[in-house]
């Protein structure tokens, strides 16, 4: 990357056409600022949102949900079978997604929006590693998310079916969906100034 850890211009193509996104974020091996971090998930988050014309904060509330950290969006965030882990850097977790792609592994979530490789990913990109560019997961996340919400006709829904799946019908993931999307809501909620109650049962 000549020197840039995560300076990159992709082009994705998507559903509506072909989205161009560029994001920045600091030098390999070194950390950058919250402040930094948080502003690249943020504007991926709100350009996405405008583009698939999703609420605003909506994929905020998934991202600060699915990668929170030091209380904001972690891009350098992956989850290999069900354990979490954050990254200092881009390239720490570039590392990390090399060797799982070199052993041939796809199971894994990456990303602001946790983006699973082998259910998801693998339509958007070529590379789970391309995935650690928020716009591009940014991107990929509101596409799918703006596909469910017309198959499954409501916001909730959709939120719900980010997820556990579209067709998951189990009695165990609808209650891990509902909850899921309550604290989504709450979240989300939060983030457009009004209050609201979470029943986590």
């Amino acid at each position: 990357f000549n020197g840039i850890s995560f300076c990159a211009a992709y082009v994705m193509r998507a559903r509506i056409g072909i989205l161009s996104i560029v994001f920045c974020l600091g030098i390999p091996g070194k950390s950058v600022t919250a402040g930094e971090v948080r502003h690249t998930c943020l504007t991926a988050a709100t350009l996405a949102e405008e583009k698939y014309d999703i609420p605003a904060g909506l994929l905020t509330a998934i991202g600060l949900r699915e990668s929170r950290f030091d209380g904001q969006m972690w891009p350098w965030s992956l989850n290999i079978a069900g354990s979490a882990r954050r990254y200092a850097t881009s390239l720490d977790a570039r590392k990390v997604v090399r060797r799982l792609q070199d052993a041939g592994q796809v199971g894994f979530d990456v990303g602001c929006f946790q983006i699973h490789f082998r259910w998801l990913g693998q339509s958007c990109v070529k590379s789970a590693e391309i995935l650690l560019d928020p716009g591009l997961n940014a991107f990929c996340a509101a596409g799918y998310l703006k596909q469910l919400r017309q198959t499954t006709g409501s916001w909730t829904s959709a939120v719900e079916a980010y997820h556990v799946g579209p067709n998951r019908q189990d009695p165990s993931a609808r209650r891990r969906a509902r909850k899921y999307a309550c604290l989504v809501g709450k979240t989300f909620a939060t983030i457009r100034g009004v209050d609201a109650e979470c029943d986590k049962e």
